[in-house]
């Protein structure tokens, strides 16, 4: 008879099959008739929705820094595991959309479209299954370089609804107002851009702070684009969940420019607390007419909670070996550490706030976390049981600059053996 790990492994891919060779989503019916026929119990079934959550949270931090083929291994298993629940489906409709937008390839076009149209036939409201398929649209007809883009914007656009301010524009250390003249730039193309103020409206009430670094609007007549690049800080007095919202483009009398008015939705996950941040890119440039003045950012839902007394978070002791030379003044403080079991298989998910001390701005920032037996002085760490790795800051993002501190998040594997966990620097710009 087979273990439950071997057939879990058999049900997974039986699932998988039946779910890409069909036009239907599998339901719970179809997950019970597969795991009899495969000897899997409906209680290590049952037992297993915690490794599907598991896959989830990693797959959309997979999607969330374009890392494709990870975040479509990951929600894989997850849609299989949770069926039902929309966002796997979603998330991985995202991550098929990212990978053809780069490759190109139509196997990623098929499944894309086929599993945003799943969500809409769930939740015919689920805007973002709509923005997959017209994502997947506009990637068929552009250039490698131009799909380049529209991945960096789809992320972007996700990542902006973090946090609001009102209406001032930062740009190297000093501030803008409204109503200043603004010389033009070139968007990295070499077309013209100007500089765009962006007005932020609370609608939610959700104590967020938008710091705009970078405003560009411009470019061609067939071609026009809005690029901001932004930190959010989460300002008031809650922790801060799910966030919804919609980007316009006004003209000098209010009028919306922009055919499809961006409409912005975000799962935080580990709720972001008073003092932090995330970074925002929205890119866009389908639909968009002349004629702007200024853009709005509304965040139109937050999902909040009264800010807890926590105590001080932990500092982590980081290994720079790898980066060599001398370390800049960044503090990496533990927000969360949980270890979860399976069936004899741990999980360790930790969650970290990093902030600049320093003067010098990061613009590139990758570090690892490596599981760790009780043994220290194996040659060749040899004490290292796993190891996953997060992007704290990306080349996409606006710089680490002095006084910022984002949240970050990693998924380790923590198996028998494990004892403690070690966190290294492994690449930075």
């Amino acid at each position: 008879m087979a273990s439950d790990d071997e057939a879990l492994k058999a049900f997974i891919e039986r699932a998988a099959e039946l779910d890409q060779t069909r036009e239907t989503q599998i339901d719970e019916t179809d997950v019970r008739e597969i795991a009899q026929a495969v000897g899997l119990s409906d209680e290590a079934l049952d037992r297993a929705r915690t490794t599907g959550q598991q896959s989830l949270e990693r797959g959309k931090q997979y999607v969330d820094h374009g890392r494709w083929d990870d975040a479509i291994e990951e929600l894989g298993e997850a849609v299989v595991l949770l069926p039902g629940h929309l966002d796997p489906r979603l998330q991985l409709a995202r991550a098929h959309a990212g990978r053809y937008a780069e490759l190109g390839k139509s196997e990623d076009r098929e499944r894309a479209t086929k599993l945003a149209r799943q969500c809409i036939d769930e939740d015919p409201d689920c805007s973002a299954a709509y923005d997959v398929l017209d994502r997947v649209d506009r990637s068929g007809t552009k250039t490698k370089d131009q799909r380049i883009g529209t991945v960096i914007g789809t992320i972007a656009v996700v990542l902006v609804l973090s946090g609001g301010a009102t209406g001032v524009y930062l740009a190297n250390g000093s501030s803008h107002h409204h109503g200043h003249h603004h010389p033009h730039h070139l968007f990295r193309d070499g077309t013209p851009t100007k500089k765009l103020p962006v007005e932020f409206v609370d609608e939610a009430k959700s104590g967020l702070k938008l710091e705009v670094r970078k405003s560009e609007y411009g470019g061609s007549s067939d071609d026009l684009r809005f690029d901001v690049l932004a930190v959010l800080d989460e300002t008031g007095k809650v922790e801060l969940g799910k966030v919804e919202g919609r980007v316009e483009l006004l003209d000098a009398n209010g009028q919306t420019l922009n055919r499809n008015m961006e409409t912005l939705r975000l799962d935080l996950g580990p709720k972001l607390w008073p003092g932090e941040q995330i970074p925002a890119w929205i890119y866009e440039y389908d639909g968009i007419k002349p004629g702007a003045t200024k853009a709005r950012l509304t965040i139109t839902y937050a999902d909040t909670t009264p800010a807890g007394e926590h105590e001080p978070l932990k500092r982590v002791k980081t290994d720079w070996s790898e980066v060599g030379g001398t370390p800049p003044k960044l503090v990496f403080r533990e927000r969360q550490k949980t270890i979860s079991h399976y069936d004899g298989e741990g999980s360790l998910h930790l969650v970290f706030e990093v902030e600049n001390e320093g003067r010098r701005p990061i613009h590139h920032l990758d570090v690892r976390a490596d599981a760790l037996s009780r043994a220290e002085k194996v040659v060749a760490n040899g004490n290292v049981l796993s190891s996953n790795d997060a992007l704290p800051v990306t080349s996409n993002d606006p710089p680490l600059i002095h006084g910022d501190v984002r949240m970050f998040s990693i998924f380790v594997d923590a198996p028998d053996g494990y004892d403690h966990y070690r966190l290294v620097v492994t690449s930075m710009k």
